[in-house]
C-alpha cells in the first residue's frame, strides 16, 4: 500500500485502526498521510448508514450483490476480557469484508472534505427511483 501511496499524485491516505478508545476521535496525520480511527466507532457508523436507510443502493447487478454480502460478513459481537470480566463489544470479520471497509474509508474521506459536515449527514446523490434497502430483495422480483 505504501508504494501505491507514494506513486500517487494526490494524497494518499492509509488508515490504522485502533481497537482501544483514545478520546481523539478520528486524528489525521498530515504529514505522513495516515489516518488513525476507533474501529469500532467507524464500524458503528458504517452499520447506522447501511441500516437507516441513507445509502441507495444502485440498480442490482453482480458487484451489487458482492457489495452487499460483503456487508453483512462483519459483525458485532461481544467479547470477555478474563481477568477482569469486563465485556466490550468489537466488530469481527465472517467472511470476506473488503467492501464494507472501504465504505469506512468513504465515509472517513468524505468527512475530510467536509462532505458530511455540510450536508448535514452522509447524503449519497439522489436515485432516480424511490429504494429502501431493508426491502432491497422485494424492490426488483
Amino acid at each position: 500500500m505504501r508504494d501505491f501511496q507514494a506513486s500517487e499524485r494526490y494524497p494518499v491516505y492509509l488508515c490504522d485502526y485502533l481497537e482501544r478508545t483514545t478520546g481523539a476521535g478520528v486524528q489525521w496525520d498530515t504529514e505522513r498521510k495516515l489516518v488513525k480511527a476507533q474501529r469500532t466507532e467507524i464500524c458503528d457508523g458504517t452499520h447506522d448508514l447501511v441500516t437507516s436507510g441513507k445509502l441507495i443502493f444502485p440498480r442490482r447487478c453482480e458487484e451489487v450483490e458482492v457489495f452487499a454480502k460483503q456487508l453483512t460478513n462483519t459483525a458485532k459481537a461481544p467479547e470477555e476480557d478474563q481477568e477482569t470480566g469486563s465485556r466490550e463489544y468489537r466488530y469481527r470479520r465472517l467472511g470476506p469484508d473488503h467492501y464494507y471497509h472501504a465504505l469506512n474509508y468513504l465515509v472517513l474521506a468524505a468527512k475530510k472534505i467536509g462532505i458530511s459536515e455540510s450536508s448535514g449527514g452522509f447524503q449519497p446523490p439522489k436515485a432516480e427511483i424511490d429504494f429502501d434497502p431493508r426491502t432491497y430483495d422485494e424492490a426488483f422480483e
